[in-house]
């Protein structure tokens, strides 16, 4: 492996890491966006961790809120993105452990079109 490649793949181990807080599952998640290597799977890590959300968080909204579907959970991060869902939900929906606080599927319906 070139000396680059293993770089990159030192700095992708180390965000992950860092995000998730040591958090199993987030790691997951977080592992499984950049494996996507997507544009919008990309910012999808990049919002979240601008937007604060880290470790527990970054699974709940995944697993919980998006039921484990990452285009879901990247449509989501990105209506934020540009103002077409409210950063305080999106940070409330993360932050929701109990499951008290849910998105509709005609919510994301309307979500995966932007």
């Amino acid at each position: 492996m070139k000396e680059s490649s293993t770089f990159v793949m030192w700095a992708i181990q180390e965000t992950c890491i860092k995000l998730s807080k040591g958090n199993p599952g987030a790691l997951n998640v977080l592992i499984n966006l950049f494996k996507k290597s997507t544009p919008e799977s990309l910012e999808c890590i990049q919002l979240l961790s601008e937007y604060e959300i880290f470790g527990t968080d970054i699974y709940i909204l995944a697993n919980d809120k998006c039921n484990g579907d990452l285009e879901k959970l990247i449509a989501l991060v990105r209506a934020t993105s540009k103002g077409k869902f409210d950063k305080k939900r999106l940070k409330e929906l993360s932050e929701d452990q109990i499951n008290e606080i849910n998105i509709s599927e005609s919510e994301f319906e309307q979500l995966l079109k932007i």
